[in-house]
């Protein structure tokens, strides 16, 4: 059902996905439970403030992780043949751990945070499988839309 949601309101309204605007919301969200000024409140703000700060952190990280991957790919059949190396099993789909192989070729290091913020960007359907379709379509859009993650 989680899954089902976040799909729905991914596809429907597009930024949510982006990992700085999350963090936007969570600093907000945090910040203003400062207003309330009891103890409680104030942990609360003081700890969504700072997973809102590192999403964005995260987030900025991963956009310029994703423009580099983009910018070591350069055509359409290199795209393709790239994600043929990197499907190890063969079923048609790349995993995680076949994503991260994907990047380390491309000399790519990305810490767990910033693995999963970039994959699950390009996963569009939010099955945990990258199809080519998906890897495609994030390849053809412009630099401005998909890397930046904003």
């Amino acid at each position: 059902l989680v899954q089902t949601v976040r799909s729905a309101v991914t596809r429907n309204v597009p930024i949510c996905g982006h990992m700085t605007w999350r963090g936007g919301v969570y600093t907000t969200a945090g910040l203003l439970n400062f207003s309330f000024l009891d103890p409680l409140h104030i942990v609360v703000g003081i700890f969504s403030t700072g997973v809102g700060i590192y999403m964005i952190r995260v987030g900025k990280a991963a956009g310029e992780h994703l423009a580099k991957l983009r910018a070591s790919i350069t055509d359409e059949k290199a795209l393709l043949k790239a994600f043929m190396r990197y499907d190890e099993n063969g079923d048609g789909y790349l995993q995680q751990e076949e994503f991260e192989s994907l990047m380390l070729s491309l000399g790519v290091e990305l810490d767990r945070d910033e693995l999963d913020a970039i994959f699950f960007q390009i996963d569009v359907d939010n099955d945990k499988n990258i199809v080519y379709d998906e890897f495609r379509s994030w390849w053809n859009t412009t630099s401005e839309a998909r890397v930046t993650l904003s």
